[in-house]
């Protein structure tokens, strides 16, 4: 088995595919699937980055430059990650947000907006002192 199918969900129900997004310049994909996994694919199909969660993924979304990925799911955490970086499967930020996240959506490439089933929180991965 190739690198590239070890990376693909096998079709049961513990890996169906949550979400599907292009990225805003129509060059990658960005799936999340309920193995905890989202994976960043180019449009050759070959697998350019991931993320490993703790839990079932629902949502990834991409911020307005294509430089980072929010994801969520059943965790309750926003997870902010670089698709290009295919080795570091570990998050740039962890936001902590209560509820299972079911959208993300990003206002810019700092800003983002996360909505549990009766919340939306918003967050920012820029660094104040």
């Amino acid at each position: 088995m190739s690198d590239k199918e070890a990376q693909i969900p096998r079709a049961d129900e513990n890996n169906y595919i949550s979400s599907i997004q292009w990225s805003n310049q129509g060059d990658k994909l960005v799936t999340s699937a309920y193995d905890n996994i989202a994976r960043v694919w180019n449009l050759e199909g070959k697998l350019q980055g991931l993320l490993n969660a703790e839990s079932s993924l629902i949502i990834s979304s991409w911020n307005k430059s294509d430089t980072l990925i929010a994801s969520g799911g059943d965790e309750t955490n926003v997870l902010v990650w670089n698709p290009n970086q295919i080795q570091n499967r570990e998050p740039l930020y962890t936001f902590n947000q209560p509820g299972q996240i079911i959208d993300i959506a990003w206002q810019n490439d700092k800003q983002l907006a996360a909505a549990s089933q009766s919340d939306i929180y918003l967050w920012s991965t820029e660094i104040t002192t």
